[in-house]
């Protein structure tokens, strides 16, 4: 039996009627990255990361300097691409994530073997990281911004840009634990991470094209630093940072402090910075957890030198309003 052509009016009706009832009811397919919808900026960082020589040294002294407690892990990935090889290779991950069920989690890394994204030497090297659907979703946006890929897994992928400013985008975030204090003051979580850079208005201008972040005005202080060899120094510095919080970045230029001098084009010195009531007891107790003093403004802010991660314990009063 023949079957009868309906009226394709009626047929073109009815299909646009079914389709409104579904996206009411939310059952029509979203599109993707890469069709029509627009990918949210990645703003802020979800957790910060330092590649570390020794892993459970460096988890030691923060947690005994901050008072944080970490957790730890170690797995084996196969990155696709690393330091412009593109056969696979395989890395083992040693990590320590802090504990913290607030705030952006800090992870220390360290890789056997050591190269790509987790090469150590003398600097501190940070990554800001991301946690994302699927890695590949904003590498056009990345790519654009002039950043390019070092390194490339199922899970992971590192991007590079000005200043040495290092992006991981990951699909599996790191997981820390109940909080145990380890330390009589406890520092809580990082509240920015402040980058020492002598490109500062570059590396500001390409991480808001990569990331989204937006800044203040630039702001110029002057402030009387006590440094490691005991001299004195009067200081007039520029800070860059932006406006969305919980944590903020923040763009300084150098201060000619120890350790600043290895800040270049391709690479920028990145303090953890925690917010604190008592700047002196913070100070003291990161002394007594042996890292290395770098300069304070006493009651202020003071910094130092951990094991892979320069540290600032900042007074409350200098968070932006």
């Amino acid at each position: 039996m023949r079957t009868r052509l309906r009226n394709p009016r009626a047929v073109l009706a009815a299909t646009l009627t079914a389709f409104v009832i579904m996206s009411t009811l939310g059952l029509t397919r979203p599109a993707h990255a890469g069709e029509h919808a627009q990918l949210a900026p990645l703003g802020q960082p979800d957790h910060f990361g330092y590649v570390v020589a020794d892993v459970d040294a460096a988890q030691d002294q923060l947690a005994q300097a901050t008072g944080s407690s970490f957790v730890t892990s170690e797995q084996t990935v196969e990155v696709r691409q690393l330091a412009g090889s593109h056969r696979p290779s395989q890395v083992t991950l040693k990590q320590a994530v802090s504990a913290r069920e607030t705030g952006p989690a800090t992870e220390l890394v360290q890789a056997t073997p050591a190269v790509g994204p987790w090469s150590v030497d003398s600097r501190a090297h940070l990554f800001l990281s991301y946690t994302v659907d699927e890695t590949t979703e904003y590498a056009a946006t990345l790519e654009r911004a002039g950043l390019w890929l070092v390194a490339e897994s199922d899970e992971f992928a590192f991007w590079r840009g000005a200043g040495g400013v290092t992006v991981r985008l990951t699909e599996d975030p790191p997981v820390g634990g109940p909080q145990t204090p380890t330390a009589p003051m406890d520092f809580g979580a990082p509240v920015a991470v402040a980058l020492f850079t002598v490109n500062l208005p570059v590396v500001a201008e390409q991480l808001t094209r990569a990331l989204g972040i937006t800044w203040r005005e630039p702001q110029e202080f002057t402030m009387t630093w006590q440094l490691s060899d005991g001299s004195v120094r009067v200081v007039t510095a520029t800070s860059t940072i932006s406006q969305e919080g919980d944590p903020y970045i923040s763009l300084e230029s150098p201060h000619g402090f120890p350790g600043e001098e290895d800040c270049s084009a391709d690479y920028s010195l990145p303090y953890l910075v925690y917010a604190v009531v008592d700047v002196p007891g913070a100070d003291a107790q990161m002394e007594a957890a042996g890292l290395r003093f770098v300069a304070r403004v006493p009651t202020v802010v003071a910094a130092y030198r951990s094991e892979g991660v320069p540290v600032e314990a900042a007074s409350q009063a200098l968070l932006p309003q």
